[in-house]
């Protein structure tokens, strides 16, 4: 079984890991202050085939790449767009606000839901995840986080502009 982390590829720009493109692209100043793992959809891929085709059965994985603050992960992306990066942090009562707003934006224009109690426990909260069992046990070794997010602004630029 193969756990992701946050998987970073190109498309799909208003769900998933694509948000954080379409964020950063806006050039807002504020950041959450969290952080999780990152891992390329390539690597999410040749991790799979190699472990299919590897003799190991019945064993537990967490594919990331990089453990990165989400400040991180959007500094690297807008530099790639050219754009100032974010440097306020959003303190916890702000994340809230924003909840209670998603809320009653739901409750009149009834489109779902965006920002969750989950969600905010994300944003609030740094997860480290240890990558050493799958580097070991098939000698798997991650591509950089920096060349995906290169490609994906180019992409994102592409269908945007």
């Amino acid at each position: 079984m193969v756990n992701p982390g946050v998987i970073v590829g190109p498309g799909f720009w208003h769900s998933g890991s694509g948000d954080l493109f379409t964020v950063a692209k806006k050039g807002y100043r504020f950041y959450p202050p969290g952080g999780t793992g990152f891992i390329t959809v390539h690597d999410v891929v040749k991790m799979m085939v190699s472990l299919m085709d590897s003799e190991i059965i019945n064993e537990r994985y967490i594919a990331v790449a990089e453990n990165l603050t989400f400040k991180e992960i959007l500094t690297k992306i807008t530099t790639e767009f050219g754009i100032k990066p974010p440097s306020v942090q959003l303190k916890f009562w702000q994340l809230e606000i924003g909840r209670w707003f998603d809320w009653l934006k739901n409750l009149f224009l009834k489109n779902g839901r965006r920002i969750t109690k989950n969600s905010i426990h994300s944003l609030k909260h740094r997860e480290v995840y240890d990558n050493t069992k799958i580097k070991k046990d098939i000698n798997f070794e991650f591509e950089t986080l920096d060349e995906t997010i290169s490609f994906c602004c180019e992409r994102f630029k592409e269908e945007y502009q």
